[in-house]
């Protein structure tokens, strides 16, 4: 029974009603005296605003945690992603929004051992990915014994925007499993054509593509040394 409902009545008699409140709910509780209904009512309801102030405190506490564990978690996460390849090669200004603006456009996602974040040969519509935690590995079908590893954190999938089909030219599969952010290349420049000037989105550019150059060769280098 609800305390509003309790008190109520308990404030229509002070005799016989107080006895059968007391059959059904135990003692009344803050009464001097068990029959002493009026004190009883006054306790009651006393105790229902001290529940409902906790209640509300406790939400409000419970609040300011989860803001607190996300401004954390959007830290680190940040964090990892100025210790990217691509992040670092950029100027530090530059570098600053460009994280801002990655976990702007992007989703967290956990993944696990033998997840495939990319496919060979699969065309979609420009995914990227930020490796923040764990590694993956990168093969193709030409020598697929040929495996380079990658470890978090880093920038992937800016290799297919440079592909005539727009297509993924290597396999990427999780070896340790870990955290990544998924996000469209798209949604990345219009994000950034608001806060870069064109100076800065050629910058932007020229980086992009020099990890994508890199990145072919190291592949390359590693299939031609086997």
């Amino acid at each position: 029974m609800k305390p509003g409902m309790l008190a109520r009545r308990c404030s229509r008699s002070r005799g016989h009603e107080a006895e059968e409140i007391e059959r059904e709910v135990g003692p009344l509780p803050f009464a001097e005296k068990q029959g002493d209904v009026v004190l009883a009512t006054r306790g009651i309801e006393e105790y229902a605003e001290a529940n409902e102030v906790d209640r509300k405190r406790h939400a409000v506490g419970e609040t300011h945690d989860n803001k607190e564990t996300t401004d954390m978690q959007l830290r680190l996460m940040r964090e990892r992603i100025l210790e990217a390849p691509l992040a670092k090669a950029l100027p530090e200004g530059l570098r600053q929004r460009f994280a801002m603006i990655l976990l702007w456009v992007s989703e967290s996602k956990d993944v696990s051992r033998r997840d495939k974040l990319f496919v060979q040969g699969d065309s979609d519509a420009g995914t990227g990915c930020v490796i923040l935690e764990g590694m993956v590995q990168v093969r193709t079908e030409d020598d697929p014994d040929a495996v380079k590893h990658i470890e978090a954190p880093d920038v992937l999938g800016e290799v297919q925007l440079f592909t005539p089909q727009g297509q993924r030219t290597a396999t990427v599969e999780v070896v340790v499993g870990g955290t990544i952010l998924t996000f469209e290349w798209k949604d990345l420049g219009a994000a950034a054509r608001q806060f870069f000037s064109e100076e800065e989105m050629a910058t932007l550019k020229r980086m992009i593509a020099k990890s994508a150059w890199r990145r072919e060769e190291n592949l390359f280098d590693k299939t031609m040394s086997r």
